[in-house]
């Protein structure tokens, strides 16, 4: 499972993902317009919709991986209850991490792709999670991308 969020310049944040099987091939996706949200709690949603919709699917073993390394510090070392997010980190904790065979890894933004692109296409729908069966166009060929592990040249130049 990859996931990614996004956040417009009015700050109107957005997440999506994919589940792919163990070829890298598209199972099920998603996409969620958060509203109006720091981009840090964007991806801490797009963890947790990652990890509910592995479940949801009835995946017993499940990688979801996201590239806001600080997030993903917040889940594994937890924060105090203090912290403004306390509430979303902790939803994901009890939802991934009680669950030993799910791990929630690190991956660069350039790994995936049409994570990416899901998340940024959440701001082009109602506030909803909306569940995607059938995979987009477009995420075809960032699908083949990511499953070759090869990056458009613009990403090897950063």
């Amino acid at each position: 499972m990859d996931v990614d969020a996004s956040l417009t310049n009015n700050n109107n944040a957005a997440c999506g993902g994919l589940a792919k099987n163990t070829k890298g091939e598209w199972i099920r996706g998603f996409t969620y317009n958060l509203g109006n949200f720091p981009i840090n709690i964007a991806e801490i949603k797009a963890i947790q919709f990652g990890v509910e919709t592995c479940r949801s699917m009835n995946i017993e073993k499940a990688h979801i991986f996201s590239n806001s390394l600080n997030d993903l510090n917040f889940v594994y070392k937890g924060v105090l209850s203090s912290h403004p997010f306390y509430d979303e980190i902790r939803a994901v904790q009890n939802l991934a991490i009680t669950k030993k065979d799910y791990k929630i890894l690190y991956a660069p933004h350039e790994a995936a792709l049409c994570a990416n692109f899901l998340a940024k296409q959440g701001h082009h729908h109602a506030c909803e999670l909306i569940q995607l069966f059938e995979i987009p166009k477009k995420c075809e060929a960032y699908l083949l991308i990511d499953k070759s592990g090869t990056m458009p040249i613009a990403c090897n130049l950063l």
